[in-house]
């Protein structure tokens, strides 16, 4: 394994799903039948058919499904209609962020110089997602598997910014190219 890789990854499908009030329970239910995995309620990601399920906040989820599902099925909006149409609003977010992967044995050592958050495996692990600031860039980060690699969902506006700040601090920490 590299001590740290830095790159962009493959665009998903990204959709927003907020919950009216009072509707929670009722679409997490509705997201458990659809997709085999309630929505999660706290701060984790989860996993189910064809999906990540990312919470982003109370009442708030990230959708995000491959590219090619969303688009064979009319665009993410009308993918997820039938599932939350009577619990939740849908709003496409496909072009508002950039995915970033950090991988590798040094990868939380490469994030805890840009992140105000406790990466060590006792607090953050697999599964684990925060909301938070780097750098002055509003972000979601996710520990997507053990190795360690982290997904960093960044707003498209910052993203070549902040994956450029990445870069440089992956070719001091670990020499060379990340």
């Amino acid at each position: 394994m590299s001590e740290c890789s830095v790159r962009i990854m493959p665009s998903p499908a990204i959709a927003l799903v907020m919950a009216r009030k009072g509707q929670t329970a009722t679409a997490s239910a509705a997201a458990a039948q659809a997709f085999g995995t309630a929505l999660p309620s706290q701060p984790r990601i989860v996993y189910g058919n064809e999906v990540a399920l990312v919470w982003c906040g109370p009442e708030r989820w990230l959708i995000l499904t491959p590219e090619e599902r969303a688009t064979a099925g009319g665009g993410i909006e009308v993918l997820l209609e039938p599932v939350f149409s009577n619990t939740s609003s849908v709003a496409d977010q496909s072009g508002s962020r950039v995915l970033i992967e950090v991988a590798g044995s040094r990868a939380r050592e490469l994030l805890a110089r840009s992140l105000p958050i406790d990466l060590h495996p006792r607090a953050f692990g697999p599964g684990h997602t925060a909301l938070c600031r780097a750098n002055y860039v509003s972000l979601q980060i996710w520990q997507a598997s053990p190795e360690p690699a982290f997904v960093l969902a960044v707003p498209r506006s910052h993203a070549a910014g902040f994956h450029h700040t990445l870069l440089g601090t992956a070719a001091s920490l670990c020499g060379g190219e990340a």
